[in-house]
């Protein structure tokens, strides 16, 4: 199953957003120029290899290479770098396209050396579209649709079998046309300890809540926390203690915004071989 989006005509005034059907139509041209860079045969022998080590990779790329009819070696790159070299020469950089770059002012704190950060993440829309794509290919079941469960005994209804069952999906579902979708989105980030030298790296993700399945293929990684860089004395300084807090802020809704902003009530898709309207439905938390 893929989201195949052909139609949207909602008004946004983030200008610098991408629509569903955008980024589809851009990721498809991207497809197929990269494809073109080199020949069928290549591509067969590097999906073969492609989870392997770079190394491994270069290595059966330039064996190979030598023993096939040398009319094909003119398509045929004998490292990853060439590879990459090959495929943005032709197709581009598809990753700019799906990349918000936001800048947060914090002229207001009077922080020394730092007036702003800024920061780029993926599209939430376009991640949480990948990760449904991935949690198909591994035969998980995506629930749309809501349901009701009863006690076989009593009548009584119950909850927790799953997400079908739930209230925010019913309840979402009821406030959309019949034959409307609710995409269910899981923003959330976690410092964690995560980090690298003196600086903490906070990982925000995207989950889809469309799922019962608890695999790790359910969440994307949109980008990192900015962060607000200031020498070690002045980190406890209460303007800077009051400079994080605004990034913490603005950071995650503006991912949050941006799924609202990319797909909204009037985004229509293929979905299960069938043309649906998509609805998002928007969950922010901090663990």
């Amino acid at each position: 199953m893929h989201f195949y989006v052909h139609m949207c005509t909602y008004t946004c005034k983030c200008a610098h957003l991408r629509t569903c059907f955008q980024m589809q139509r851009l990721w498809l041209e991207y497809v197929r120029d990269a494809g073109a860079c080199c020949s069928k045969t290549f591509w067969k022998v590097f999906k073969a290899v492609q989870g392997q080590s770079v190394a491994c990779r270069d290595k059966v790329m330039h064996a190979v290479k030598e023993i096939i009819p040398q009319d094909n070696c003119g398509r045929w790159p004998s490292t990853s770098r060439t590879l990459r070299a090959m495929v943005a020469r032709q197709a581009g950089y598809f990753w700019d396209n799906v990349t918000v770059t936001r800048r947060i002012d914090l002229s207001a704190y009077n922080l020394p050396g730092c007036a702003s950060v800024t920061f780029s993440f993926m599209d939430p829309v376009y991640i949480w579209i990948e990760r449904c794509n991935a949690l198909h290919s591994l035969g998980l079941p995506l629930e749309w649709d809501a349901g009701t469960l009863r006690h076989p005994d009593t009548g009584e209804e119950v909850h927790g079998a799953g997400i079908q069952y739930s209230e925010i999906l019913r309840k979402a579902s009821a406030s959309i046309p019949s034959e409307g979708k609710i995409a269910l989105f899981n923003v959330n980030w976690d410092g964690g300890g995560a980090g690298f030298g003196s600086q903490s790296a906070v990982p925000i993700c995207v989950q889809v809540m469309n799922t019962n399945s608890m695999h790790t293929a359910s969440v994307g990684l949109v980008g990192y926390l900015p962060y607000v860089e200031v020498s070690e004395g002045y980190k406890q300084h209460k303007d800077c203690k009051a400079a994080r807090i605004h990034v913490l802020q603005v950071s995650p809704s503006s991912r949050a915004r941006t799924c609202y902003c990319t797909c909204t009530s009037t985004c229509t898709c293929a979905l299960l071989r069938a043309h649906v309207h998509i609805y998002t439905v928007v969950h922010t938390q901090s663990i």
